[in-house]
């Protein structure tokens, strides 16, 4: 459902009928999911909903491309090591080559 729907539903939905169907959702997420979405807070505080996302958005550690760069560059590197090993263990084994252990 999108947003524009919710909002239409919520309109016509009575405040009882409201509250139950929040108490419902509450109590589907898990208590993991509601903390690190902030559900509590934002419970406790509806106003300040879109200063926290907006405020979690600034606050997201700029990325160290150097550090990128050198973790990318391994990750290929191991990558190709695993491709080459499993390119050299069909060759053995397709001309029967491989030790008794395998």
């Amino acid at each position: 459902m999108k947003i524009a729907e919710l909002c239409a539903l919520l309109e016509r939905m009575s405040p009882d009928d409201m509250k139950r169907v929040l108490v419902e959702m509450y109590r589907a997420l898990p208590a993991k999911t509601r903390e690190g979405l902030a559900i509590d807070e934002l419970l406790n505080n509806p106003a300040a909903a879109g200063n926290r996302a907006r405020m979690a958005n600034a606050q997201t550690a700029p990325v160290d491309i150097g550090a990128l760069e050198a973790e990318l560059r391994q990750f290929l590197e191991d990558a190709y090591a695993r491709v080459s090993l499993s390119k050299a263990y069909q060759h053995l084994k397709a001309h029967g080559q491989l030790p008794d252990y395998y």
